[in-house]
């Protein structure tokens, strides 16, 4: 009879161990997805961020409410101010008048 206690306790252990190490895989995996997630989130916002400032600064030209306009081109040297959107700070900046009829492109960093 103890005999068969033995091996019943012997299952019993063997069984825990099993499930424990199951338990840390999932876990480790569920953190993992966790932390994908949050940096997917984040990547998402950073683009959204980015669509804002470059809409606002063309709603700023559009209305000529950014002074860098001389006469119908746009001054490549002046970065307009940018207010923080979405808890990122951006910065935009226009490039050389290189694309066809002078169009300068429009360039959007944010810093996350």
């Amino acid at each position: 009879m103890s005999n068969r206690k033995g091996v019943i306790l012997t299952i019993t252990l063997i069984f825990i161990v099993i499930l424990a190490i199951i338990s840390g895989v999932v876990i480790v995996l569920m953190t993992n997805q966790a932390r994908l997630a949050e940096y997917q989130i984040k990547r998402i916002k950073v683009y959204y961020t980015a669509e804002a400032a470059m809409t606002y600064v063309l709603q700023g030209f559009r209305t000529g409410s950014f002074p860098v306009a001389t006469g119908s081109r746009w001054n490549a040297t002046t970065t307009p101010s940018i207010p923080i959107i979405n808890g990122f700070e951006t910065t935009v900046t226009l490039g050389a008048a290189t694309g066809p009829n002078n169009t300068r492109p429009l360039n959007v960093t944010v810093d996350y």
